[in-house]
């Protein structure tokens, strides 16, 4: 059940005139841009405008080269992501992925304040031996000090099953989507 405390993560690799749409949709909504070498950086910024004109925060995967010069509101670290982080400015939130113990004591030495511990349910990545689910999930993050976000499958049918964890809220792909 979504309420207004929950925190919403819409993660988008490509940008259509769909995204901003779903991007309306949301109350409470933060989008997180998963940067591809490809991808013209006009786009990135004509993102970043739309998100800071609609009240939206705005984060930026994958690329620690630019953020300085998008001055976006936060980035996102993946769990592959295993660098220290330099040279960012300190008024930029920072939040990580997990997949284990061992990702998320990295992922505090980075300096993030949220975590996404992924995948909760199952996704088409990722099989049906290597989902959380509810008590998993728990059981993992139980002594974690920081903010959780749940990742990974959450669609409209199991959206009820997240508020039996200790998030904050949840993020993903299809769910935005549907």
């Amino acid at each position: 059940m979504l309420n207004k405390k929950n925190k919403l993560f819409y993660f988008i690799k490509k940008l259509s005139e769909k995204h901003l749409n779903n991007i309306l949709r949301y109350k409470n909504l933060n989008v997180i841009y998963v940067y591809n070498k490809d991808d013209p950086l006009n786009k990135i910024i004509y993102l970043r405008n739309f998100c800071k004109k609609n009240k939206v925060k705005f984060y930026l995967s994958n690329n620690l080269k630019i953020i300085n010069f998008l001055k976006p509101d936060g980035i996102h670290l993946p769990a592959q992501d295993k660098r220290a982080i330099l040279n960012i400015k300190k008024n930029i939130n920072i939040i990580g992925t997990a997949y284990n113990q061992i990702d998320y004591h990295r992922k505090i030495c980075q300096g993030c304040s949220a975590v996404f511990l992924s995948p909760i349910f199952v996704t088409n990545k990722y099989s049906y031996n290597k989902k959380l689910e509810v008590i998993k999930f728990n059981l993992l993050s139980k002594y974690w000090k920081i903010d959780i976000i749940a990742l990974g499958g959450i669609k409209s049918g199991n959206i009820k099953r997240i508020s039996l964890t200790k998030t904050v809220g949840f993020g993903g792909i299809s769910f935005f989507e549907d």
